[in-house]
């Protein structure tokens, strides 16, 4: 019976050196030829005409067929393939007729001087895709807006807000398409809940960003004010709106009496004087049997307002 064959390892060493040399040869001579290939590279639209701004979208990369050496593609590849070309819109657009207003058709003709020039000298440009493509302005506006919570705020029993959430800055700049500031008239707040709160607080907070439009800053500092509440009652005359000089309202009763929830560190300064309440003469010209007691004046941070009566009677008496 005759003992199979085994390579030493010395000749699996040569073999294994012989292969790997043939295939660094043969690499070599493959990077030494021409080569025509397409490149999908990806492009930056820089230096926009004075307060104007892209509102399609252009082509984000350009598909370039281009002739090289083995040797230069593979060094671009490596190298520079990821750096984005940059197209001078400005000069671009001064140099091509507007179809409509803000709007411009652009060949690639007119951009091909300056895709080569950004482009290896070692690469010849053959052709560029999308041969057609648009750029569409819109004017750029800018406008001050003001600044209103998204949050949710939860709170502990018997606590609220004792006055209004402030912000600051309580308007930002607001850059961007006319058509997109037209449907914007606030920022808004990044959504968030606060939960059990029963003391006030200051915290940076960012704003939504709507799309198309550049916001500054786009953070702002949110202060929530915070304080216990507790019921007050208070008797607050009533008086006719409107009514006509050569013509005498009486009302029964009155006076109403006011209940309401107010933040403690203003109990002390809530007096009848700050509130005002009235009935509508209207509605005495309507006849109707009852005037339903309404509010003129309200000192800020009063919740859970009720009034009792909710409607007088009146008598009217002419001079």
């Amino acid at each position: 019976m005759n003992t199979p064959y085994w390579p030493s390892n010395r000749t699996m060493v040569v073999f294994a050196i012989c292969l790997v040399m043939a295939t660094v040869l043969w690499f070599l001579n493959a990077l030494s030829k021409d080569y025509t290939t397409t490149i999908s590279h990806p492009v930056h639209y820089v230096d926009l005409p004075r307060n104007k701004f892209i509102i399609n979208n252009p082509p984000e990369k350009l598909n370039l067929k281009i002739s090289a050496h083995g040797f230069a593609l593979l060094r671009y590849k490596m190298g520079t393939s990821f750096v984005p070309l940059t197209i001078n819109v400005e000069k671009l657009t001064a140099t091509t007729a507007q179809v409509t207003n803000g709007l411009y058709i652009i060949s690639a003709d007119n951009i091909r001087g300056e895709i080569n020039a950004q482009l290896n000298s070692e690469l010849q440009l053959l052709d560029i895709s999308p041969g057609v493509f648009t750029i569409s302005f819109d004017s750029l506006e800018v406008r001050q807006l003001p600044v209103a919570p998204g949050v949710q705020f939860h709170f502990k029993a018997g606590f609220g807000l004792s006055s209004a959430v402030a912000f600051t800055p309580s308007r930002v700049t607001v850059s961007g398409p006319l058509h997109a500031l037209e449907a914007t008239d606030t920022i808004y707040t990044a959504p968030k809940a606060y939960k059990n709160l029963e003391s006030s607080f200051s915290q940076e907070i960012p704003l939504v960003i709507p799309q198309q439009l550049i916001v500054e800053p786009g953070t702002v500092l949110m202060s929530v004010p915070i304080d216990e509440f507790t019921e007050k009652n208070l008797r607050v005359p009533v008086w006719v709106d409107h009514q006509p000089e050569n013509i005498r309202v009486r009302l029964f009763p009155n006076e109403v009496e006011m209940s309401f929830k107010v933040a403690l560190s203003k109990y002390s300064r809530i007096r009848a004087e700050d509130i005002s309440l009235y009935v509508s003469w209207e509605d005495i010209e309507l006849k109707k049997p009852q005037l339903e007691v309404k509010v003129h004046k309200l000192p800020l941070g009063i919740t859970g307002l009720k009034i009792t009566p909710g409607y007088v009677e009146y008598l009217i008496e002419e001079e």
